[in-house]
């Protein structure tokens, strides 16, 4: 999900953390201040939506768009779904999408992932979660029931509950490999949540490690012979022009996740004015 501006990352997740999740066709509020005291379907419910790609604030015509796709998309998997919409609760953002019944949290984030959303809700009797869908942790845990949103208190996870991943590990290494691509004995493959193309992927080594030179041979040779593969798969979905493929190693090469990752980037004609220099341009803008 992405609210109605392009806002910073913190930001952003404390909107998703205050929403409040509507149902138009009865007004029921499934989440927040004012919620049903039960859900009107069997719990969990996951609220997907289709709107605002990559967290970039689109045109009306472009939203209705994917929100058509999407609903066909759910119409496929045959599983109960209705509408929910999600905004602030003074209404200045919101965003229409479908409360699905009986997907597992790794299915629905694997649908929001089709569509580029980097989040999803999961509603229970008792909790209103925000969920990252690129790695399935909960940036969000909060009472389904709040009699105010703003400053609503976070809930301490349920002893009985397994334990949350440690924020220390990568962010790779949580991906569960439901929403792998592709993978080998010692690397995986995963659509990048912030795509600059159609398609691309990273490819991303099992054992954390920084770069690619304190990677050793083996994890070397895995993670190239995924990009064949990658590309193959890629080339039958998308049909690209060409591709990019390449890695950022340290903060000044524009590394911001430091575990390893190849990225596999299709190219089409036309999708800038002048690909000529290629990656010679990420340095020199003019070359």
């Amino acid at each position: 999900m992405a609210t109605g501006d392009a806002l910073p990352d913190q930001q952003r997740w404390q909107a998703y953390a205050e929403s409040v999740v509507v149902r138009p066709d009865t007004g029921e509020v499934l989440s927040g201040a004012g919620a049903v005291d039960q859900l009107p379907t069997a719990a969990p419910l996951h609220v997907i939506t289709a709107h605002n790609p990559a967290g970039q604030p689109q045109v009306a015509e472009r939203n209705a768009a994917v929100d058509e796709q999407l609903r066909r998309r759910l119409v496929q998997t045959g599983l109960t779904h209705f509408r929910a919409t999600g905004g602030s609760l003074d209404a200045t953002w919101t965003e229409p999408g479908y409360a699905v019944v009986g997907l597992s949290r790794a299915a629905a984030a694997a649908i929001a992932l089709e569509f580029q959303q980097e989040a999803i809700f999961e509603l229970t009797d008792r909790v209103s979660i925000v969920i990252a869908t690129a790695d399935l942790t909960e940036r969000s845990r909060r009472p389904r029931h709040r009699s105010t949103e703003r400053g609503a208190p976070e809930m301490q996870p349920d002893p009985s509950e397994p334990d949350r991943p440690q924020v220390e590990q990568s962010v790779f290494s949580r991906i569960p490999e439901e929403l792998w691509l592709a993978s080998n004995e010692h690397a995986f493959a995963v659509r990048d949540i912030r795509p600059v193309s159609p398609g691309h992927t990273l490819i991303v080594p099992r054992r954390q490690v920084a770069d690619w030179w304190t990677a050793d041979d083996v994890q070397r040779q895995a993670i190239w012979s995924l990009v064949d593969v990658v590309k193959a798969a890629i080339d039958q979905e998308f049909a690209p022009d060409g591709y990019n493929v390449g890695f950022n190693a340290g903060s000044a090469a524009g590394q911001t996740v430091f575990h390893l990752h190849v990225h596999v980037v299709p190219r089409y004609l036309g999708d800038v004015s002048d690909p000529a220099a290629g990656v010679r341009r990420i340095v020199d803008p003019d070359a």
